[in-house]
């Protein structure tokens, strides 16, 4: 699983580059345009790439017309192999348990996604090195909806106020397919702890280096000097 997942992560990085341009274009004119927007879409390679190695590590995808005004109710757990591949891509030593349990319903012409997820991770502390088990858990909500929607959120607009209250815009579907582990893997990403430290432990700086002047030395040579 792990050379798949290898093997088709460089697979997705260079279609991805080639999408937004190969280096290796046949005109220096070409070249130069590849060579600029490859610079001005750097963070829509990232984030590109980190869909597809999602993708490819754990997928649970549903059609927008499963959404039904009644709702449902869906249990996503990846098998073993999917948590090795994850635990990977999240830079954990391992991923022992994931979980999610997910309710569907419809919503105008769109879907809504409720999710509520809990995980059992190993990292290892960057300070004792030792590797620790930590608990991780979540709750969610997404909207979707599909291309043309009037209810879509509209590109041209630039939103300046914030309002931490409010639900997100929704999530504009390009083929009518939600994939349900997407927005778990992605909460799951946010709970990760990136400086990971186990329970009880503390960093303490050591202390700097009090650098001696030269006639502080010199004193220290003295008969019968004692260390301040």
């Amino acid at each position: 699983v792990e050379d798949f997942f290898r093997v088709r992560s460089l697979d997705v990085k260079d279609a991805v580059v080639r999408w937004v341009g190969d280096e290796r274009a046949g005109t220096d004119e070409i070249g130069k345009l590849a060579a600029d927007r490859r610079a001005d879409n750097q963070h829509l390679l990232a984030a590109i790439i980190q869909d597809q190695m999602n993708r490819l590590s754990w997928s649970e995808p549903m059609g927008l017309g499963e959404f039904s005004a009644q709702g449902s109710v869906r249990q996503l757990v990846p098998d073993e192999a999917a948590r090795r591949v994850i635990a990977k891509l999240y830079g954990l030593v391992s991923l022992d348990r994931l979980e999610a349990e997910v309710k569907l319903v419809r919503w105008h012409d769109g879907g809504q996604i409720d999710g509520r997820w809990s995980g059992t991770a190993t990292q290892n502390c960057g300070v004792t090195l030792e590797d620790y088990s930590t608990e991780l858990k979540g709750e969610f909500r997404v909207r979707v909806v599909p291309v043309g929607s009037l209810h879509a959120p509209d590109p041209n607009v630039v939103e300046i106020a914030f309002d931490p209250e409010a639900d997100d815009p929704p999530d504009v579907l390009e083929d009518n397919i939600v994939d349900l582990a997407h927005y778990v893997l992605e909460e799951l990403s946010l709970s990760i702890d990136p400086f990971p430290r186990k329970p009880g432990v503390e960093f303490v700086a050591p202390e700097p280096e009090v650098e001696l002047s030269p006639f502080a030395v010199l004193r220290k040579l003295k008969p019968g000097a004692t260390e301040s």
